[in-house]
């Protein structure tokens, strides 16, 4: 794991959002499981969910709310990010 990557998620867990996984492991294994029937690369899977928990985290940050309510449309736009490096590296 990348010195980024693991401060990431020592923020994470210290502003204790890991409730977010709990709540939210099954839509999280839905969409990692989406990502590897497309062939997406593990390494942009990982990108992704760490993107999407980042977005949570900020936007719950700004507007005052609860993290776990931002993340499942932050995977959304997690899957809009994929398919569009996808897009790039295969056209």
């Amino acid at each position: 794991m990348f010195r980024g990557q693991i401060f990431r998620r020592l923020r994470w867990m210290l502003r204790g959002q890991a409730l977010i996984d709990a709540r939210f492991e099954e839509l999280r294994r839905k969409k990692e499981e989406e990502w590897r029937a497309k062939g997406v690369p593990e390494r942009l899977i990982r990108r992704a969910l760490d993107y999407a928990e980042d977005y949570a985290l900020g936007m719950a940050s700004a507007l005052g709310v609860d993290p776990a309510l931002v993340y499942p449309k932050a995977l959304e736009f997690a899957d809009e990010w994929i398919e569009g490096i996808m897009k790039a590296m295969f056209e």
